[in-house]
């Protein structure tokens, strides 16, 4: 056997003594901790470029499109009008709630005149129009129809019963 040159024959502390002073210097300064995002690719640190994949521009394509509001529109701004205007428009409170057909339902389709069915309910939502985030035009697709299953799709987590108490006008029969 041929002698190993003199650097292998250190001990095993001297060699963990080398490594500690070799980590040591990268290590007298301690990184800062490093912040994570979440993307839809997983999370993102600000010095990592992150990675495009297929479901990016399928991503893109189905994104909310929301609008911006005009001023005195906001959610805050809806609970007050809730609280100090008719949002049931000229139905007479003895008549309340009503019994709603689909016949009657479909007459009212008109940005003045809307009314939606969600889960058997009908809502009277001309005053909420100009408050809904994504528009009134996505709405109007809804115009004097059951809008359930849409609703379902896109906002199945929020409580449309409390946004709309006030709209509150009957029941589907």
């Amino acid at each position: 056997m041929t002698p190993l040159p003199a650097k292998a024959d250190m001990s095993a502390k001297e060699k963990l003594e080398q490594l500690k002073k070799q980590r040591g210097e990268s290590m007298a300064r301690p990184a800062a901790p490093q912040r994570s995002y979440l993307s839809p690719n997983g999370p993102v640190t600000p010095n990592m470029t992150p990675t495009v994949s297929p479901m990016d521009s399928i991503m893109t394509a189905n994104a909310r499109r929301k609008i911006s509001l005009k001023p005195g529109h906001s959610p805050l701004d809806w609970e007050t009008k809730k609280k100090t205007s008719n949002m049931k428009g000229s139905i007479d409170p003895r008549d309340f709630p009503l019994r709603v057909t689909k016949e009657e339902l479909k007459k009212h389709n008109k940005e003045h005149d809307f009314w939606i069915c969600l889960n058997h309910k009908i809502y009277n939502l001309s005053p909420y129009l100009d408050y809904h985030p994504g528009g009134v035009e996505v709405l109007m697709k809804c115009a004097g129809k059951d809008g359930t299953f849409l609703f379902n799709k896109y906002h199945r987590w929020v409580n449309y019963e409390r946004i709309l108490d006030a709209c509150f006008v009957g029941f589907l029969v």
